[in-house]
């Protein structure tokens, strides 16, 4: 009775982090200054325009349809990611340094989906300044069926810290925590000039 209760609740919470997160994932903001952005490559650049849609398409299916599962291939993750960037990459100015690292062959492992979104979103965020420098780092490495994903991005005196109140992290303990107990390392860490958060996840195959 007991266990059967905790997996009810476990489940209960499980959903409620899920739909929680969606909510707050790639948000209203990024999907009008897209598709604003794509409107005007239309007249400028057809052929940029066009992969852009295309772009936007599968990051959208991937959120709507694909991540539903609770669980995704991690090749998919990737390119989730890459494809969310490149997308960002289209209203940024030529002062910011975006440095993309994933494995050349991606295992097929599992994971559960939409892990790093919040991490990439917080990084353009609070990262980018229009008037100064800036750059984001993301890295992702495959040894011995653990993952390990870096994000650094660079802080600027007129933009918040992402530090401060850390609400997308607490989330995203939480529901690492939930996922994996206590089988995964969550590591941020910031100075005046940048704010880095590593991670290191078991991975699992079919």
């Amino acid at each position: 009775m007991l266990k059967n209760k905790k997996n009810k609740e476990l489940e209960k919470e499980r959903l409620q982090t899920k739909l929680s997160f969606l909510r707050n994932q790639v948000s209203p903001h990024f999907l009008m200054n897209t598709l604003n952005n794509i409107h005007a490559l239309v007249d400028l650049n057809p052929e940029d325009a066009k992969e852009s849609i295309v772009k936007l398409s599968r990051l959208m299916r991937y959120l709507l349809y694909d991540s539903e599962n609770g669980k995704t291939k991690l090749s998919k993750e990737v390119e989730f990611i890459k494809s969310y960037v490149d997308l960002m990459k289209l209203r940024l100015v030529s002062n910011v340094d975006i440095q993309l690292s994933f494995p050349d062959e991606i295992p097929d492992m599992e994971i559960p989906p939409l892990l790093f979104i919040s991490l990439v979103e917080n990084a353009f965020k609070h990262g980018i300044s229009y008037q100064a420098e800036s750059y984001i780092v993301i890295f992702m490495k495959i040894h011995e069926k653990h993952l390990f994903f870096s994000i650094k991005n660079s802080r600027h005196k007129n933009v918040k810290s992402i530090g401060e109140g850390g609400l997308g992290l607490k989330n995203l303990k939480k529901r690492l925590e939930l996922i994996y107990g206590t089988d995964f390392t969550l590591m941020s860490s910031e100075n005046e000039n940048n704010f880095e958060t590593n991670i290191k996840l078991p991975l699992y195959g079919n």
